[in-house]
């Protein structure tokens, strides 16, 4: 069977070895074929390894009398609880389960309405039923059992001192999404992108946060069952140890990277890591808008370069990317999404002069097609305190254990922000953000 062919594969030989992860797994994909239609091979083309999940590529091909061959590429996501709970705290394994759960919730529950609404025509008349925003999702199995109510929110604050549940109470937790495949034939992905092809993922981004924005009652909903505040980076679902241990962070960065800084540019921002602290709440509280705000939308919440597939050019140059792993979903501000994907993915020369300042004006113009509810000064500024935000969320998660070493061997990992893995870029990155946040800083006094 099919299901017994998947589940010999090492990608699947699960610790828990419970049959949720497999079963019906073999309906499922013969649900991509008609009826007549017999499974009749699968092929593992590649596996993927995460930080959260495991998933793996397959090859399903089926067959009937006097017909060709038909095969269909698929992509299985897996999240098991016993994998994950040998390794983490159960702050970190709770965060884990609920990111598993909003990306299952999304495809299922939200996913057709945002399509619904994207398939109606807009006010210039075009019809916008092509772009599916999405792989098509096949099948969505989650299940938490009592480890996490299904009322309970992501941002939710557990209790630190409680362990790791034991295995026999994780095994068959988690949750498995099949989706079809974005294949290389059709698709690619890439990291950094050019402004050009960030401004295509930009314009894909607009139409997405415009297929929510508005309604309140879709929104009121992401936010019961998404996430309130949506953002992996969000301040209220982050270790409050980052923002705690802020300052120190600084002094770390700036000790490790002095070497390569110009002169006197860490002594000019001694203060950094102290004033990022201080207006984080400030600027994550702009950006925390109410399902009511005329601003709220549904965020994607961790809009990386990698997290979009680029159609192959298809000679005209402007079809529009896909989205994958919708796992920080919730209610937000869009700037936030734009923010962190100029920041992930666009070199610095390509955001010196004006150019920062166009790809968020490419989001606007694609924006005010759908959906009229953001001035641009309002917009740009949002943008600016999305910057330092984000700041606040890089320093704390990561500057605080980065070095000159592990910028080089990251420098071609392209799942990495590029402030995170170029000094050029985090240089250019400081630079703006001090701007950014002086602007605020003086705002605050008056």
């Amino acid at each position: 069977k099919i299901c017994e062919k998947i589940v010999r594969h090492q990608m699947f030989k699960m610790a828990s070895d419970t049959p949720f992860f497999t079963e019906n797994l073999s309906c499922v994909l013969s649900q991509l074929f008609a009826p007549d239609y017999k499974i009749s091979s699968t092929v593992v083309l590649r596996d993927v390894v995460q930080a959260n999940a495991r998933g793996t590529l397959l090859s399903v091909s089926a067959a009937t009398a006097n017909r060709p061959v038909v095969t269909e590429k698929i992509f299985v996501k897996i999240v098991d609880a016993v994998t994950y709970g040998r390794k983490k705290s159960w702050i970190d394994l709770r965060r884990t389960l609920v990111y598993a759960r909003t990306e299952a919730r999304f495809y299922s529950e939200f996913l057709p309405a945002l399509r619904r609404r994207l398939a109606e025509t807009d006010g210039v008349g075009r019809n916008h039923l092509s772009w599916m925003l999405a792989p098509t999702c096949h099948h969505v199995s989650c299940c938490l059992g009592d480890l996490v109510p299904e009322d309970e929110r992501p941002e939710a604050t557990p209790d630190p001192s409680y362990p790791v549940p034991p295995l026999e109470i994780l095994r068959g937790v988690g949750a498995r999404i099949v989706l079809r495949a974005a294949t290389p034939d059709a698709w690619t992905q890439a990291s950094p992108l050019a402004p050009g092809l960030a401004g295509r993922c930009l314009r894909a981004l607009a139409q997405f946060h415009a297929a929510s924005a508005g309604d309140s009652t879709l929104l009121h909903r992401a936010a019961d069952r998404l996430g309130r505040h949506g953002g992996s980076h969000h301040l209220s679902v982050r270790n409050s140890s980052e923002l705690e241990g802020i300052e120190r962070s600084w002094e770390k960065f700036a000790g490790e990277f002095a070497c390569v800084a110009p002169p006197g540019f860490f002594e000019e921002l001694r203060s950094f890591g102290t004033r990022i602290g201080a207006i984080a709440a400030w600027a994550s509280d702009r950006l925390s808008p109410s399902p009511d705000d005329a601003r709220a939308t549904i965020v994607h919440g961790d809009y990386k370069a990698m997290n979009v597939f680029l159609p192959v050019d298809d000679g005209h140059g402007d079809g529009l990317p896909i989205m994958i792993d919708f796992a920080s979903a919730g209610v937000g501000n869009g700037m936030s999404d734009v923010a962190m994907h100029i920041t992930h993915a666009v070199v610095p020369a390509d955001l010196a002069g004006k150019g920062e300042a166009r790809l968020v004006d490419v989001y606007l113009e694609e924006l005010h097609t759908f959906r009229g509810h953001y001035n641009d000064a309002a917009a740009h500024r949002d943008y600016r305190i999305a910057c330092v935000d984000y700041c606040r969320f890089v320093l704390g998660r990561f500057w605080a254990k980065a070095s000159i070493k592990s910028f080089k061997k990251n420098a071609e990992n392209q799942n990495v922000t590029l402030v995170n893995r170029s000094w050029e870029a985090a240089e250019a990155f400081i630079r703006r953000v001090e701007d950014y946040m002086s602007e605020f800083e003086l705002e605050l006094c008056k």
